[in-house]
């Protein structure tokens, strides 16, 4: 089988890596060096990230490190900031699919601002910058 891999170059060996998981890829690294090698590369891992990565790159809060495709999709796997630090971005490790978390006032609730209905309180342990917690208040109704 090392013969037949040889004779491929190595951005067919990428291409049809690419076409695979992360996860896959990660374990046709370990299988050899040349293998390692197109497994490696931007071909591969530019396959894993989302379509939309302009945009999202966009709207991340802090300035990512871009030294290659891997390293990206991995800093999106351990999720990102967003949209000025209210909201959470992340890849699935396996899946390759995006996930958001958004923060309580990232969101339009109605009557959010009224006392006597919500109540906001700050949330120590939040992973997002901005987050609030909001509590309903109950409100009896007489009918």
């Amino acid at each position: 089988m090392a013969t037949s891999l040889n004779m491929l170059s190595e951005d067919c060996i990428s291409t049809i890596v690419s076409l695979t998981s992360p996860p896959d890829a990660c374990r046709l690294m370990l299988a050899s060096s040349s293998l390692r090698s197109a497994a490696e590369s931007d071909i591969v891992w530019a396959a894993f990230l989302p379509s939309d990565l302009p945009q999202l790159l966009s709207r991340a809060h802090t300035q990512l490190s871009l030294s290659s495709k891997k390293d990206l999709f991995f800093q999106l796997c351990d999720s990102i900031l967003i949209d000025g630090g209210v909201s959470r971005f992340l890849l699935n490790k396996v899946s390759g699919k995006k996930s958001y978390v958004l923060s309580s006032r990232a969101l339009s609730i109605s009557l959010s601002n009224e006392p006597n209905h919500w109540t906001w309180t700050a949330h120590p342990t939040s992973r997002l910058v901005k987050v609030q917690l909001f509590l309903v208040k109950c409100v009896a109704f007489q009918i």
